[in-house]
């Protein structure tokens, strides 16, 4: 969750690499995919960044979606 909410792609990739669960919620009920949409709303992800960070967006998604934990 923090990598994604710092914008940070590079390291949110290498942790879904390495099975990181993406369906852990913080307090607010926010996930990690939450936190990387908000980063790119608020301009955290350089322009560059975006597209990859879009991927990784989807890829988080799939994998809620197979173990069956999209909200």
């Amino acid at each position: 969750m923090e990598a994604c909410d710092r914008g940070s792609t590079a390291i949110s990739d290498v942790l879904l690499q390495f099975g990181a669960n993406v369906a852990l919620k913080n307090t607010d009920d926010w996930t990690a995919v939450d936190f990387l949409r908000n980063a790119i709303s608020v301009g955290m992800v350089e322009e560059e960044d975006i597209s990859e960070a879009e991927r990784l967006i989807r890829a988080m998604e799939d994998k809620l979606r197979e173990g069956d934990l999209l909200y």
